[in-house]
C-alpha cells in the first residue's frame, strides 16, 4: 500500500506541474515541451481527441519514476491520462504490462482522470515505448481501468489507447 501512496503523491505533484505548464500561454506548436499524441476512448466515455504530452523523470523523497502525462490539446478541462513507472531511468524500449508488477519498477500504473472527480484506475493492458532517449522518447498504449467507486463497479470500464512522443524533461 505504501508504494501507491508514494505513485499517487508522484502522479498529483507532476500533474499540477504539468497543468501550470500548460497554461502558460505558449501555443502546443511552439512549446518545445510539450509533445503530441492522440487518445481514443470506449466504453464508459466515447471520445477521440489529439493531446498535448510531457514525459520524464520526477523524484518524490525516494522514489523516483517516469512519468507521462496527455491532456487534450486546447482545453480548459484537467481532463488526463497519467502513466508512471517506478525506476531511475527512462524506461528502454520494450512493452510493459499496467499494474502487475508496479512496486518492482518491472510495470506501469495508469488512471485516467475527468474534471478532478472521476478517475479511472486501469487494471490490464500495454504501454509499449517503442523509442527511447534523451532527444525523443515515445510509444503506444492500450489500456483498461474500472471508475473509482466503492464497491468496484465492474460495469463501468473505459477503454483507453492511443500514442504519445515527445522530448523526456525532469518535472
Amino acid at each position: 500500500m505504501k508504494i501507491i501512496t508514494k505513485l499517487l503523491s508522484m502522479f498529483f505533484i507532476s500533474a499540477s506541474l504539468f497543468f501550470i505548464a500548460c497554461e502558460g500561454g505558449t501555443e502546443p506548436e511552439t512549446d518545445p515541451l510539450l509533445g503530441s499524441s492522440n487518445v481514443v476512448l470506449s466504453g464508459d466515455i466515447t471520445n477521440a481527441y489529439n493531446a498535448d504530452c510531457v514525459a520524464g523523470m520526477v523524484q518524490e523523497d525516494s522514489t523516483s519514476g517516469f512519468v507521462v502525462y496527455l491532456k487534450p490539446q486546447n482545453s480548459t478541462s484537467s481532463e488526463q491520462l497519467s502513466l508512471v513507472k517506478l525506476s531511475q531511468t527512462l524506461p528502454p524500449v520494450g512493452l510493459y504490462k499496467i499494474g502487475e508488477n508496479v512496486d518492482s519498477g518491472e510495470d506501469f500504473f495508469g488512471a485516467y482522470s475527468i474534471a478532478d472527480t472521476s478517475i479511472y484506475f486501469m487494471h490490464s493492458g500495454t504501454v509499449e515505448i517503442t523509442e527511447s532517449g534523451s532527444s525523443k522518447i515515445s510509444g503506444k498504449f492500450n489500456l483498461e481501468g474500472y471508475y473509482f467507486d466503492w464497491p468496484i463497479d465492474s460495469t463501468r470500464v473505459l477503454t483507453v489507447k492511443g500514442n504519445f512522443s515527445t522530448v523526456p524533461i525532469s518535472l
